[in-house]
């Protein structure tokens, strides 16, 4: 049995095979920045990110917040490798067949940026005892023409990280919501006609913002907190030099392998 969650304490689930170095890129620098602020963060990283060290840390840190990238579908969200974490028993696809895992949301707001798990597994989790849950209804869309954690690649994730950080910052669930909703609005202003509008990418970047926007989905308390009053120091979301080669080379070796995202097919 998990226990109840403590204030202040954030788990980053963060995979990198199967294109997950993009978002997972994005999380880490957001996961520095509450580090910065003296906020308890936890990252799971790469082949970390499995769901046996996953339901380990949940027991040892009791966070508050689990944010997850990771691929997805109604009824199923998924870490490192697509190994399934947490399903919602249904016959929509043989992945879904029985329950796993869903201890892990009890008491706790989950953010999970994985392709339509906003759909009916959020809401689900919420019947099930989390206190709320943040993610998206349709596929999440984003930009892998760039090396993760550039300016073009960050664009759609940017969003997403505002409502982990206002919830840090000890926003409401309903603030970082808003919040989400606020920076999407933001982040297609910065691509049309801010300094944004300079890249040749500017209007894919755009079209993926809108997709994804219309598709957020939030269920639970929107009352709720997490976190004493935190002021969260600037962070560059980007990388140096070094971590963008990295990144690219990772980038291309998934293009090269890449196998079967369990998103498809859709019935």
């Amino acid at each position: 049995m998990i226990d109840m969650p403590r204030l202040g304490v954030f788990l980053f689930i963060e995979p990198s095979q199967h294109y997950l170095s993009y978002p997972s890129c994005a999380m880490s620098i957001t996961a520095r920045k509450l580090r910065l602020a003296g906020l308890k963060v936890v990252e799971l990283v790469g082949g970390d990110a499995n769901p046996d060290r996953i339901r380990s840390a949940v027991s040892s840190t009791d966070p508050a917040v689990i944010v997850g990238t990771g691929h997805g579908l109604e009824c199923v969200y998924t870490v490192e490798c697509t190994q399934p974490l947490i399903v919602m028993p249904s016959g929509m696809y043989d992945i879904c067949r029985e329950e796993l895992n869903t201890d892990l949301a009890v008491g706790r707001v989950v953010h999970l940026i994985s392709c339509r798990t906003g759909a009916d597994l959020g809401r689900w989790l919420v019947g099930k005892g989390a206190v709320a849950f943040l993610g998206n209804s349709e596929d999440v869309l984003f930009f892998i023409g760039k090396p993760p954690c550039t300016d073009e690649s960050l664009a759609v994730f940017r969003p997403e990280l505002r409502a982990v950080e206002v919830l840090a910052s000890g926003g409401t669930v309903g603030d970082a919501v808003k919040a989400r909703r606020q920076a999407y609005l933001e982040e297609i202003e910065y691509w049309t006609v801010g300094m944004g509008r300079l890249s040749e990418d500017a209007p894919l970047i755009v079209r993926l913002l809108r997709v994804n926007m219309d598709s957020l989905t939030e269920y639970g308390d929107v009352y709720h907190t997490v976190s004493e009053p935190t002021e969260l120091p600037e962070v560059e979301m980007v990388y140096g030099t070094a971590e963008r080669i990295f990144g690219y080379i990772t980038a291309l070796g998934l293009a090269a392998a890449f196998i079967h995202d369990v998103s498809r097919p859709r019935e």
